[in-house]
């Protein structure tokens, strides 16, 4: 990934707006894309974002490479909790929504951390 440019949704939102950023994200997250200088609305960027969409992203990134998130993580978020109360393992889970083991397991420790009762204070302490 050398020479390419990491965006993150807030940035390409700033540029692109929330619309086009989902779908340059669903469509091209995770690998790197190269922005051409010149904006065309025939180009697949362009049908797929619309030209002016494309124009703003040219203008910031034009003749660059950019690499997006590819969005797998929020999706699988939301989906871990329930795939593990079916009974799945971590592996089973980070296979099924396509993200590491380690995030599974984040996501995993996250929640039981947030649903533990609050450990109370000893009185005079």
């Amino acid at each position: 990934m050398s020479g390419d440019i990491w965006v993150s949704e807030p940035d390409l939102e700033d540029v692109v707006g929330r619309e086009a950023t989902t779908l340059l994200c669903v469509t091209y997250g995770g690998i790197a894309t190269y922005i051409p200088v010149a904006p065309q609305a025939e180009h697949p960027l362009g049908r797929l974002l619309g030209l002016r969409a494309l124009e703003a992203l040219c203008a910031r990134y034009g003749g660059h490479s950019i690499v997006t998130p590819n969005g797998r993580r929020k999706a699988a978020r939301k989906l871990i909790p329930a795939l593990r109360k079916q009974g799945m393992q971590a592996q089973e889970i980070a296979l099924e929504c396509g993200v590491t083991e380690r995030y599974v397991r984040l996501v995993l420790a996250e929640q039981q951390a947030a649903s533990a009762p609050a450990q109370g204070r000893l009185p005079g302490i």
